[in-house]
């Protein structure tokens, strides 16, 4: 189509530069703002690890506390059972003191702290370290005196004293250390501060770059793309109605060969019929001359020498052709048969009358194979079906479970009925040999074959099909090799 008079046609190396550079000003403030968010997720983390550490250095503080007053409340202290209950409380306080007193300084990940790599904390620690010892060893010696039988008081006065005497520096330096990890704290909040202000600047001047040199060009663009639509609308419009013209047109034409199409359907369906007549009278006309020709064949093969061992080969091969195209015959004769009893008149049938003669035909099938029939009609035990139909379904189903049987186990074979929305549904389930998932739908082609050791035509499953096609109905198949198949058996009510 031809462009309108005065609209101007948008380069395409232009959109394309654009396009390139609106995806790298959005790349860049994809980054900026996922860079902010690692940074603030990472100073967060570390806030939170600050605040662990500072509240830990406080904790020590109330710890030396603690221990300085058990150690008080032992020395005056009457009652035995009192000091030994105070004495297992000041063992359980030093090891946590000392636990965390080293997590402070050297870090200990077992209780979340990490190693310290403040220098002026690390003197304060050295320095602490002095009345920490004296503090732990003298309280360690009173826990131990607790258990001395001939307890006094005068036995702990002396490391009482050095207790006290060195709790007090303690303090002063734990509340120092705590300052300095307050201050190390603050000074990583306004670090990230000044990096979240340049990260704001370099965002706030990204979009300001984007909005003259991106989105003002681009604007302008698709003003003038809305105007080349609206033209383009105009041209629109008018092969829409050349194109209705066209199509009524051929909506004629259209309908002229349907109704050539059905009168060639109908005789293709007549032709159909007539090639199925013909398959069953020439597989029938054809088996006397087989026979026929057969029984001349075992004459004449009577008449070999046995010494003639090519002669013989000969006629072995002649023998298998026959009983060869015996075979082929039989198979044409089933399906012709099949086919012609193909019906869509209805009856109401009972599924237990049907299934009593089929197992009734195939009573030696049964035998031989030891086959164990469960049904279960209870919950649908009749439906308005051709009987001819129903029974080639349920005939081609039972015979297959019994031929596709496990050998190393008798075939259980479950037959039920059940409705399912405006379906009568018909299961059948065995624990055959089962089939593979990609070959499931082979199973309802005419003449496949799956299984080159049981006899049959290959027809059965696609007779089953057809005739349920032909009803409104559909069959499913669920299967898993060595653990049996599943039919079910849709019939529309």
């Amino acid at each position: 189509m031809e462009k309108a008079a005065g609209h101007k046609t948008i380069p395409h190396d232009s959109s394309r530069k654009l396009t390139k550079l609106y995806i790298l000003a959005l790349s860049a403030v994809a980054f900026l703002t996922l860079l902010g968010q690692i940074l603030i997720q990472r100073a967060l983390s570390n806030q939170t690890k600050d605040s662990y550490v500072v509240n830990m250095s406080g904790r020590q503080r109330m710890l030396s506390q603690k221990i300085c007053k058990l150690c008080l409340s032992i020395e005056r202290s009457p009652d035995s059972l009192y000091r030994a209950e105070s004495a297992q409380k000041l063992r359980a306080a030093l090891d946590i003191w000392s636990r965390f007193q080293y997590g402070l300084r050297m870090g200990d990940t077992s209780i979340n702290l990490p190693a310290n790599e403040n220098h002026e904390v690390e003197l304060l620690f050295e320095e602490a370290n002095t009345y920490y010892n004296e503090i732990y060893n003298k309280a360690g010696n009173i826990s131990s005196v607790v258990s001395n039988k001939q307890w006094s008081s005068n036995l702990i006065r002396e490391d009482i004293e050095t207790i006290l005497m060195n709790e007090a520096s303690y303090l002063n330096l734990m509340d120092l250390i705590v300052k300095e990890f307050e201050k190390e704290a603050r000074l990583k909040v306004l670090f990230l501060k000044k990096i979240e202000m340049i990260l704001f600047v370099i965002t706030f001047w990204v979009l300001l770059l984007e909005g003259f040199f991106i989105f003002r060009p681009a604007a302008q663009k698709i003003s003038l793309v809305i105007a080349d639509l609206i033209n383009k609308e105009a041209q629109l419009r008018t092969l829409n109605s050349q194109l209705e013209i066209k199509i009524n047109e051929r909506t004629k034409e259209l309908f002229e060969k349907n109704q050539e199409l059905e009168v060639k359907n109908k005789q293709l369906d007549k032709i159909n019929k007539d090639l199925d007549t013909f398959v069953y009278t020439a597989s029938h006309d054809l088996k006397a001359p087989i026979k026929n020709i057969e029984a001349l064949f075992h004459l004449l093969k009577g008449q070999v020498p046995e010494t003639q061992s090519k002669a013989n080969e000969i006629t072995e091969m002649m023998d298998e052709s026959i009983l060869k195209f015996k075979d082929v015959l039989s198979e044409l004769g089933y399906i012709g048969k099949v086919q012609g009893e193909i019906e869509t008149g209805t009856e109401k049938v009972a599924f237990k009358d049907v299934i009593e003669e089929i197992k009734l035909s195939i009573k030696d099938q049964v035998q031989s194979s030891g086959a164990i029939i469960n049904e279960n009609f209870k919950a649908v035990p009749e439906i308005s079906f051709s009987l001819k139909n129903l029974r080639s379904i349920l005939f081609n189903l039972l015979s297959n479970a019994i031929k596709y049987k496990d050998p190393e186990r008798p075939p259980i074979i479950n037959i039920s009925t059940k409705m399912i929305e405006d379906y009568i549904v018909l299961q059948v389930s065995d624990n055959g040999i089962g089939i593979k998932e990609n070959e499931i739908s082979e199973i309802f082609n005419m003449y496949k074959r799956l299984h080159s050791h049981v006899e049959g035509s290959g027809v059965g499953m696609s007779i089953v099909k057809r005739i349920l096609d032909n009803n409104g109905g559909k069959i499913e198949v669920k299967s898993k090799v060595g653990v049996g198949s599943t039919f079910n058996v849709y019939f529309k009510c």
